[in-house]
């Protein structure tokens, strides 16, 4: 597994039509604002003079989000087109770690299914959000299988399970510049989920943030593509192409479920 950074140079190699695993489009956001509890407050970003010290200290005592999301199993969607839920889940199970709760994995299909009528296509991360707030997310021992948008066959109490697992309160992100909005929520510990343009998908962060190559600082995300990509999944998105435009979002609160 070798480091893998996305920036302006490479990103075509990344375009959804050299991955036939991207089925699907990611639309545009719409209505995060009746999809759950937002937290009052608008996160502030970070002042950029203060993001070297802070990712020194963060470097120093070991405060990253990735030193808790790397004991996470990576995902694979294998050609599903639910990366959108992917990231939600994702983005769930650290907050949960953050929490202090158990580590349970988490069925993105439990999610992408209902609102795409279990159908095997893209949506909005708005509608994901939608989802996990008033549905949550069951754990994957309930499917039948790996990547299964086949409910009827999976295990009895799956939906019952999900009300374990909610999003109760949740950061609308998507506004203002979103780069470093996201650099904030990895500066402070704040998993994310978020949409690119450019690539059509969304994959959560942010789990760490650097100053790469000609001093354009970069931030880690996690994709859905099995553990052979990047590193366990993770890897470097450029600021520029690792400026969110299709949705950004934080889970805040998951419910405090020990199942």
């Amino acid at each position: 597994m070798a480091e893998l950074v996305i920036d302006d140079s490479n990103y075509g190699d990344f375009l959804p039509h050299k991955h036939d695993r991207l089925a699907g489009c990611l639309p545009r956001v719409t209505r995060y604002g009746d999809c759950a509890h937002a937290v009052p407050d608008r996160l502030q970003p970070i002042p950029r003079d203060q993001w070297d010290a802070r990712i020194k200290a963060n470097d120093e005592h070991g405060a990253w989000l990735y030193d808790l999301a790397k004991g996470i199993p990576c995902q694979d969607q294998d050609g599903l087109g639910y990366c959108h839920a992917y990231g939600t889940v994702m983005a769930m199970m650290v907050e949960r770690v953050v929490q202090g709760l158990p580590l349970v994995l988490l069925s993105a299909e439990s999610i992408g299914g209902p609102i795409t009528g279990w159908q095997n296509q893209g949506a909005a991360l708005d509608q994901d959000l939608q989802q996990a707030a008033k549905r949550g997310a069951c754990r994957q021992q309930f499917m039948d299988g790996r990547n299964s948008i086949s409910p009827s066959r999976w295990k009895a109490g799956w939906e019952t399970d999900c009300a374990n697992h909610i999003v109760t309160e949740w950061w609308d992100l998507d506004s203002g510049n979103t780069f470093d909005l996201a650099a904030t929520c990895a500066l402070i510990g704040v998993p994310v989920n978020q949409g690119f343009g450019w690539w059509g998908h969304a994959v959560a962060g942010a789990f760490k943030l650097r100053r790469g190559k000609g001093g354009r600082y970069e931030l880690m995300s996690r994709n859905s593509w099995g553990k052979d990509y990047g590193e366990d999944g993770f890897f470097w998105l450029a600021e520029g192409k690792g400026t969110p435009d299709l949705g950004l979002f934080a889970p805040r609160q998951v419910t405090a479920s020990e199942v």
